[in-house]
């Protein structure tokens, strides 16, 4: 499966805004019977997944009851997640993948520089997603390629 890498806007650390070429690819998330459709930006540097609270919300997910973690991510932006396990859908194959679900995705502590605050797209990480797929970035065709493991 190729996916073209998207456009996003984004800012510098002094709100500058700017276009950033990212491998987002889409994705249908499931639990409970629900299914949302969601893009994630591939991340090979997260080790978990990571979407945003509401997402976890509108399947029926009762966040508190997943296992609580903080996450810190560059510029020392921290957030708390609760994980579950949930279904996701790439490209018509589904899998079974860890998922934080967190309130804000990624804040500003007191003190830090100003930057973007929260991210309008899901992360997806190592554990459960980059060990059930050969993950090719090729930034100079601005595509990314997922080759599943698990047929």
């Amino acid at each position: 499966m190729k996916f073209p890498y998207a456009k996003s806007k984004t800012r510098t650390p002094e709100g500058r805004e700017y276009q950033a070429l990212l491998p987002l690819i889409p994705i249908g998330v499931r639990s409970r019977s629900r299914t949302i459709r969601y893009m994630a930006l591939l991340d090979s540097g997260a080790e978990t997944s990571m979407f945003h609270q509401e997402l976890g919300a509108a399947l029926g997910i009762e966040l508190e009851r997943g296992a609580r973690r903080t996450f810190y991510g560059i510029g020392h932006g921290r957030t708390v997640g609760y994980v579950h396990t949930v279904e996701l859908e790439v490209g018509g194959w589904w899998l079974d993948c860890p998922v934080a679900f967190c309130p804000g995705m990624i804040r500003i502590e007191p003190g830090d520089p100003p930057r973007t605050v929260g991210l309008s797209y899901g992360i997806l990480g190592q554990e459960g997603f980059f060990d059930k797929f050969r993950v090719v970035f090729d930034r100079s065709a601005q595509q990314v390629e997922l080759k599943p493991k698990f047929t």
